[in-house]
């Protein structure tokens, strides 16, 4: 309706919705009406407008939709939800360094809608010393594979998943520095997002 190029949602759809008491109503048609044929007749009828988490689903597959989630390490690490495929791996560094944010968990969405999102990104900052959080971790690393921030996903998916690669310095291999620039390969030309030594932009 509104003619948007894409959309984000900065929140985690990790919990079912059972607010339509759709669940009610099938335990009803399962048990104590399971031999009443009207009731079990308009229930199949009204089944698809109280299933929410199916219309949401319906609703994000096709469309440039960007899901967020959070990397954690509890002290037992929660791992929860699906996440998206990752935007790199270990091999696409070439045997350089990479000192991205280490992480052991995940909290996500819900399966069915990461399948028709297709697209998810993380929102974990870095907080300073002092309190203020002044960086995002562009990737994050989690068992050997590094996923992209909530903001790079959403970048990526303007310019139709532009690919990413890592850029280094001249030396940098000898030194034992990390990636100098995240670039961005578009129709247009490559973008070079500048990064620290946590892979993180300002």
């Amino acid at each position: 309706d509104y003619h948007i190029r894409l959309l984000t949602f900065d929140v985690v759809f990790a919990e079912p919705d059972t607010s339509s008491g759709l669940a009610s109503l099938e335990r009803l048609a399962g048990g104590e009406l399971r031999g009443d044929a009207a009731f079990r007749q308009a229930l199949g009828a009204l089944r698809p407008a109280l299933d929410y988490d199916r219309r949401f689903a319906d609703a994000l597959r096709g469309r440039a939709v960007v899901l967020g989630y959070y990397l954690n390490n509890f002290s037992t690490p929660l791992r929860h939800g699906a996440l998206p495929v990752p935007t790199l791996r270990r091999e696409d560094f070439a045997g350089q360094a990479v000192y991205a944010t280490q992480w052991t968990g995940f909290g996500a969405n819900l399966p069915e809608f990461q399948r028709s999102a297709g697209n998810a990104g993380h929102f974990n900052p870095l907080i300073d010393p002092d309190g203020v959080s002044r960086r995002v971790p562009l990737l994050g690393e989690l068992d050997g594979a590094y996923y992209e921030s909530l903001s790079l996903a959403v970048v990526r998916l303007l310019f139709d998943g532009a690919p990413l690669r890592p850029v280094y310095a001249e030396g940098a291999a000898q030194d034992g520095l990390g990636p100098e620039w995240l670039a961005l390969r578009t129709p247009q030309r490559e973008l070079r997002i500048p990064v620290d030594e946590n892979v993180a932009a300002l």
